[in-house]
């Protein structure tokens, strides 16, 4: 795993929560026990979708670079995670708000198509 995350140890697990389907194969809410430490986005990729997980990577990493600080900021990637049972992850910051599945219902098919 390579980034900051790799080097940091935040403690603890608190909670772990599920969010909803998207394009990958899971991705997951990761709070940590300690108050001082942010809780994390962990998304798990297909064994075969390597190259999705890498191009969420760098497309969060562009944003970040170039002063896009509403993305997430990208804190570890891995081509194959040993406790993931060999599939690449991404590991994120989260940021506040909500995602566009939670906003469906509120979104005319329009506003869908905008974002």
């Amino acid at each position: 795993m390579r980034g900051p995350a790799a080097r940091v140890r935040p403690g603890p697990v608190r909670a772990v929560s599920r969010f909803a389907e998207g394009s990958v194969t899971g991705a997951y809410c990761i709070e940590f026990a300690h108050a001082d430490s942010a809780p994390v986005v962990v998304m798990i990729y297909g064994t075969g979708d390597l190259w999705l997980a890498a191009k969420e990577a760098r497309a969060l990493r562009f944003l970040t670079d170039h002063g896009i600080d509403i993305s997430p900021r990208v804190l570890a990637f891995s081509r194959s995670a040993g406790a993931l049972a060999g599939r690449p992850c991404v590991i994120s910051s989260l940021r506040p708000g909500r995602t566009l599945a939670a906003a469906d219902d509120e979104l005319t098919c329009a506003q869908r198509h905008e974002v």
